[in-house]
């Protein structure tokens, strides 16, 4: 089964549903979650800040605001709080778009009261689900049943997770960490086919087919490896090793977030020290890369 959730936007901040119910006055509810992503995102730690950063904030809050008037949707403070948390502990990386339909990782900071089964809009962040449903081909579904396994998908679209097996022509939960599988399509969000099994990015020495299998996200040959030094090839956007940058597909040394003025590729001199300067840097996949 197609999964449907479209790409929209990273964050969503509140208009009228959200006023509504925060008793909250719109521009204090803005700028004060706009606060809240400035401080989480352009920080030491992700090595982001500047006039840069703190734009995207303020431009994430006002992007999506027009969505929450236009579907009645209501803010959820303890999404925010959790993607914030979740940011922080993944190294300032956002969730694969994937990874959103996977049950239990992704949550909408805005979200409607559209049960499962009703016809749905959403994207990145925000649907008129209800909380703990995604939408997906159009109607709100729950990323954690598979009720509809056993059923044929003859004349029958398989609600999603569970996908059409057009062999048996009966809908299948698809494979879970630790299943068999013949492709990467079958396994369940945020994982991939290796070698027969479902797994997520695999360590240094483990066999990979690609780049995304592993969590160097660096495949040279077969085996995931560490990420490329000062002097070796970067070429196929192969990220380098900390404290370097690929430059004409070598990675070569640069400097970091943190260090003193001047700064690199990509960085702007805050405060005396270099930032990152760019929104993708700075949280501009804040929800999903």
């Amino acid at each position: 089964m197609r999964r449907g959730l479209g790409v929209a936007s990273a964050v969503l901040l509140g208009t009228s549903a959200l006023w509504a119910t925060s008793c909250i006055e719109p521009l204090s509810l803005q700028s004060d979650i706009a606060a809240r992503l400035a401080e989480a995102v352009c920080n030491e730690g992700c090595g982001c800040g500047g006039q840069a950063c703190s734009d995207w904030a303020l431009e994430e809050g006002a992007r999506l605001a027009s969505q929450a008037e236009m579907f009645d949707l209501v803010f959820d403070e303890e999404c925010l709080s959790r993607r914030i948390a979740a940011h922080a502990d993944n190294g300032c990386q956002p969730t694969s778009q994937d990874e959103e339909l996977r049950c239990g990782v992704g949550c909408n900071l805005l979200h409607g009261d559209r049960g499962i089964g009703n016809n749905c809009v959403g994207g990145v962040g925000f649907s008129n689900c209800d909380p703990g449903l995604v939408c997906s081909d159009g109607f709100c579904a729950d990323p954690c049943s598979d009720s509809a396994a056993g059923r044929s998908c003859v004349d029958f679209q398989c609600e999603f997770p569970t996908r059409c097996d057009f062999e048996s022509e009966i809908c299948v939960a698809p494979p879970r960490e630790g299943e068999a599988c013949l492709n990467g399509s079958q396994c369940e969000g945020g994982l991939e086919c290796i070698a027969g099994t479902c797994s997520g990015p695999r360590g240094d020495g483990e066999a990979c087919m690609g780049h995304s299998q592993c969590t160097s996200r660096n495949c040279p040959a077969g085996f995931c490896a560490p990420r490329p030094a000062a002097g070796e090839s970067c070429r196929g956007q192969v990220p380098c090793a900390t404290g370097l940058a690929c430059e004409d597909d070598v990675c070569v040394e640069t400097p970091q977030p943190g260090d003193p003025c001047p700064c690199g590729i990509n960085q702007a001199c805050h405060n005396g020290v270099c930032r990152y300067n760019g929104a993708l840097q700075c949280g501009g996949s804040f929800l999903v890369r």
